[in-house]
């Protein structure tokens, strides 16, 4: 979101409003969004396509407009990515154990900013950790799954963006020009700072690997019912 806000012509609700990260959604300040964006809608904003259609009207004026979101903060997320005039662009991480270890430090810290460099925070997995970590790995899981079915989205890897040679040629195209981070730093592992990393890692791909065959199970059941309905 910082790389593209560097683009004039590249309209995000920081530009507009304090709104750190361009989470225009994030649901703690939504209300203060919600109350400045109702300037540019004509009906009462009761639901977040009224919030995104506003920010789209008061960006009107830019070739392109966009905001970062997660798929949880949408009551009709299809209906979003949809739209013919919606491009969307996902982000993922390959290293799924290093993703869930990142969301135990953030949510212990509240925070999910760092400049770079080695983790300074440490943690050693048990069972006090379980229920926490599987969370995390349901919305991860589930959320790649969502995230994966939108048709024609521009589909990135964090590792592959931290790249100092990064290069989309479907992103580049898009924009019309090369989009990339100005100062890339290379992901940190999470073997670094989870304590007992062994045990962590073969939990990790356990677990994600039996939701993913659920997900998977659940998937085929729902096709063959769409079939049967046809």
């Amino acid at each position: 979101m910082d790389a593209l806000a560097l683009h004039p012509d590249i309209a995000l609700p920081s530009k507009q409003v304090d709104c750190q990260d361009n989470e225009l959604l994030h649901p703690r300040e939504a209300g203060k969004y919600i109350a400045w964006y109702q300037q540019f809608s004509t009906t009462p904003i009761n639901d977040d396509i009224g919030l995104i259609n506003a920010f789209y009207h008061a960006s009107r004026d830019s070739n392109f407009a966009g905001f970062k979101t997660m798929p949880n903060r949408h009551r009709r997320l299809k209906l979003l990515v949809g739209n013919p005039r919606v491009q969307t662009i996902t982000l993922d991480r390959v290293d799924l154990a290093s993703t869930i270890a990142s969301f135990v430090i953030a949510t212990r810290q509240q925070t999910w900013r760092r400049e770079g460099g080695k983790q300074s925070h440490r943690f050693t997995f048990d069972y006090s950790y379980r229920d926490q970590v599987e969370g995390h790995l349901r919305y991860v899981i589930t959320s790649r799954w969502i995230l994966q079915s939108i048709p024609g989205a521009i589909h990135l890897r964090y590792e592959s963006l931290c790249d100092a040679d990064f290069h989309d040629p479907a992103l580049d195209a898009y924009f019309g020009r090369h989009i990339a981070l100005l100062d890339p730093k290379p992901p940190t592992a999470a073997q670094n700072y989870v304590n007992n990393w062994g045990s962590f890692y073969a939990f990790i791909n356990d677990y994600a690997e039996r939701m993913e065959y659920q997900l998977k199970h659940a998937e085929q059941v729902q096709s063959a019912d769409n079939a049967a309905g046809d």
